[in-house]
């Protein structure tokens, strides 16, 4: 999902953890030009900024389908 509102960070922030939005991921002028996210978990808060690949790589493994 992505929020392209006009709202503030902040409150883009307090809504995605209300609705328990497991990442966050803030991608700025700075960060597009780097290749980085600024990565915010649900559970861990603030995780700091991180090249795509390395977020991927962290987090793929939680987001594998499974087959039933």
């Amino acid at each position: 999902q992505i929020d392209t509102s006009d709202e503030t960070v902040g409150y883009k922030i307090r809504d995605a953890e209300t609705q328990k939005i497991p990442y966050m991921l803030v991608v700025g002028g700075d960060e597009e030009e780097a290749g980085t996210v600024s990565v915010r978990s649900h559970d861990a808060g603030q995780q700091g900024t991180v090249p795509v690949e390395e977020f991927l790589d962290r987090v793929g493994p939680e987001f594998t389908p499974t087959l039933d």
